[in-house]
């Protein structure tokens, strides 16, 4: 891959670093970590995949992500091993966000990192659909399948990896945390002993004087 490959891939990592950074000040934020089993078309093994997403959550169950993933594989009959690293851009939604078990749906789109022996990064197209399992407000388990689409003009690859994994999410800011908002602290209540001695002290004092 030449300099200005890496340079146009970093600017748009960038680019949607700074978007994703500005759309979270008015949403729930959260990373996960995840992985799973991956099978190729044919002419690949089946291997596993490992990958990381940092998302933004709407309380109306509308996801915004993007994830970075990768995933190795040896090629049937040969002793060539196939790598890919797909970066992608992804939007979901969560039927009934407020249940503790939830199923989603969503899309993906986004480029795939391959060797250099062919032309990289590759355009890459595909959905996901998986089930949500909240622990509690800050973590959640997620069981996901995706497929996707990796193809290459040059050697004319075209290969279709479908990935099931399992991963879990961690909020970086609950929607139950306030901020700004002081507790309010709860006024004592005083017993009749109490005011009846307050009482006293305040005859005592006036029959002083």
């Amino acid at each position: 891959m030449t300099k200005k490959k890496y340079s146009k891939i970093m600017k748009c990592s960038l680019l949607l670093c700074l978007l994703f950074s500005s759309m979270a000040q008015a949403t729930q934020t959260f990373i996960s970590l995840g992985g799973g089993y991956t099978s190729f078309s044919e002419n690949y093994a089946s291997t596993s995949h490992i990958k990381g997403t940092f998302g933004l959550m709407s309380p109306s169950g509308i996801i915004y992500d993007l994830s970075v993933g990768y995933s190795e594989a040896k090629e049937q009959g040969d002793l060539r091993h196939f790598k890919v690293a797909p970066i992608l851009v992804g939007a979901s939604y969560i039927f009934n966000p407020k249940r503790k078990i939830t199923p989603y749906i969503g899309i993906l789109t986004g480029m795939n990192i391959l060797p250099s022996d062919y032309n990289s990064p590759g355009f890459t197209l595909g959905g996901k659909t998986g089930f949500l399992f909240k622990i509690d407000r800050e973590l959640t388990w997620f069981l996901e399948a995706s497929y996707l689409t990796a193809t290459d003009s040059n050697t004319e690859l075209n290969i279709n990896p479908l990935n099931i994994g399992i991963g879990l999410a961690m909020n970086l800011r609950s929607e139950g945390k306030k901020r700004g908002i002081r507790p309010v602290k709860k006024q004592k209540v005083k017993s009749e002993y109490q005011k009846r001695k307050q009482k006293r002290r305040r005859r005592a004092e006036k029959r002083r004087y």
